[in-house]
């Protein structure tokens, strides 16, 4: 009886859990197509564009780090609900803007949400699930994320056609957000590692006879309370008092910057429009299938991981990630040089003295001015106004003010992207946050997972707030070439200082820890090498 309960228990942690990853992986990932077509019904700037994507990612960093003293103060289950009602409110607030302005409070109200969510769900379900398979059921919500990025695509792509389709994409949110706000009101308890300082010691072993065998709750629950004596007068600033503290703050934040600066949500965020940039389709619509294509490799490759980082480890899964994504990166970067090598170039004057000024530059340039347009017709190309539906009465022609006539190299952005998304989500995506949901002692634990789930949404504001600027300031192929040295040196930073922790119990990491801040190299090299001997063995299988 008390195995079956067990089962049910973490099948509906699991499930209920999973919900916020879910909603944060789809208000995250349905702004690509959503964007296209908003932008075209609101007439956006670049400017505009890019705070409708960063302005939920900037309340996501404010209220990650608010998270940490909502987590302390009322316990990890009634701030997962709170999380919900701003899904939920959010989600109806996009659906019914009537503009910039309102559609961008309503992405702020999304991404207070975010901030609360994606830093107490990594830490309920690291309180809750057994040691064995904690990395294996944070990692959950991290396939979560992905799957929510899938159907956000897929619902892009259904409602792309649809008059007011956006108001779909962005108001759907509201259905798995209301089902997580009463799955925790009525069927989930508070975290065993919150309520053992807040609660009874038979109340708390109640709801650890619900996650465990009996056998094993009495040791548990001893070793937990010894924990909390120990820490019962620590605060936040034990992140930077002690050795430790801040060893695991530096490993937990590295982790979070680089899993950003190594250019993710761009190419998550910007997916339709990089596909759109690339000339390889010439709608919104075929755009944002194709985006569709690339979050289902995301999410397949996060089930690698899934069933990885318990049997590889943290360390070698995250190495092996980030090298293969950093060599896509440089593949991107010359998949677009090529490119744009091969486009047509203006070779004419046209009647305006503004859109004349992209003479003798690539077609690129000229249509990312909103102002202007390329024409190609009878071997002469202009940048033209973009106000007016074509540009001769040629039927030969070539017209458009949003993209550039196809080469044949268009296709290598899209396989680049297909390939950087296999290598990212199968490690860097879940990594972080398991490493960061375990690495903290417990007397500081809520304020590392939100101090370092910030770093992330930070990063994550710059880099998204930044994009489009980018790749207008030094070209789509030197943009991307920015990434990957941020790649080589995310490499560097996780090779010399992540140590392993798969299956050490949150009690123990401190040990861990306390070997030192450079990883050893012999002994880290020999662990890497029997843990590849580990993968390559269940390949064979």
């Amino acid at each position: 009886m008390v195995e079956d309960s067990k089962i049910s228990f973490l099948s509906k942690l699991s499930f209920f859990s999973s919900i916020g990853g879910l909603l944060f992986g789809y208000d995250t990932g349905v702004v690509s197509g959503a964007l296209l077509l908003v932008t075209q019904e609101f007439n956006l700037t670049t400017i505009e564009q890019e705070l409708i994507v960063t302005s939920t990612i900037a309340f996501a960093a404010l209220f990650s780090l608010a998270a940490g003293l909502l987590n302390a103060r009322l316990g990890r289950r009634l701030t997962i609900i709170i999380s919900s009602f701003l899904f939920a409110t959010g989600s109806v607030f996009m659906a019914a803007s009537s503009g910039f302005t309102s559609l961008l409070i309503g992405r702020a109200i999304i991404g207070t949400g975010l901030g609360i969510s994606s830093m107490s769900i990594p830490l309920y379900l690291s309180e809750c699930a057994p040691p064995e398979i904690r990395g294996k059921i944070v990692t959950v919500n991290n396939l979560s994320i992905t799957g929510g990025q899938l159907l956000a695509a897929l619902i892009d792509g259904a409602f792309s056609k649809v008059p007011d389709g956006w108001r779909w994409m962005l108001g759907l949110a509201v259905v798995p957000a209301v089902i997580q706000f009463f799955g925790f009101i009525f069927l989930m308890p508070e975290s065993p590692r919150y309520m053992i300082e807040h609660e009874t010691y038979y109340e708390t072993k109640e709801v650890l006879i619900k996650i465990r065998s009996e056998e094993d709750v009495d040791e548990e629950l001893d070793e937990m309370q010894r924990e909390v004596e120990l820490n019962k007068n620590a605060n936040w600033r034990d992140l930077f008092k002690t050795r430790n503290g801040r060893h695991a703050t530096f490993i937990g934040c590295c982790l979070q910057l680089f899993q950003q600066l190594v250019g993710i949500n761009t190419v998550m965020y910007y997916s339709a429009t990089i596909i759109y940039m690339s000339g390889m389709v010439t709608d919104p619509s075929s755009a944002i299938w194709l985006a569709a294509l690339t979050a289902s490799v995301n999410f397949g490759a996060t089930l690698i991981g899934l069933f990885s980082i318990e049997r590889i480890g943290r360390r070698l899964l995250a190495l092996v990630s980030v090298a293969g994504s950093a060599a896509c990166l440089l593949m991107l970067s010359g998949g677009f040089y090529w490119n744009d090598s091969l486009e047509k170039k203006v070779t004419s004057n046209g009647t305006d003295a503004h859109c004349n000024s992209y003479l003798n530059q690539i077609c690129g340039n000229c249509v990312s001015d909103p102002a202007c347009g390329f024409c190609s017709v009878s071997g002469e190309q202009s940048c033209l106004l973009a106000n007016q539906t074509s540009c001769t009465n040629d039927n030969d022609s070539f017209w458009s003010d949003e993209f550039c006539p196809k080469t044949y190299a268009s296709w290598m952005p899209l396989l680049g992207m297909i390939l950087y998304l296999f290598f990212f989500a199968s490690g860097m995506g879940p990594v972080p946050w398991a490493v960061n949901s375990e690495i903290y002692p417990h007397s500081c634990r809520e304020a590392g997972i939100a101090l370092s789930t910030t770093v992330n949404w930070l990063s994550n504001c710059i880099i998204s707030l930044t994009f489009l600027s980018l790749l207008e300031a030094v070209g789509t192929a030197g943009g991307f070439l920015v990434y990957f040295i941020f790649g080589l040196l995310a490499f560097l930073i996780i090779f010399l200082f992540l140590p392993e922790t798969k299956g050490v119990a949150l009690e123990d990491i401190a040990e861990v820890l306390e070997q030192g801040w450079i990883v050893p190299c012999k002994s880290s090299c020999n662990q890497d090498e029997h843990d590849l001997d580990v993968l390559v063995d269940d390949t064979d299988d």
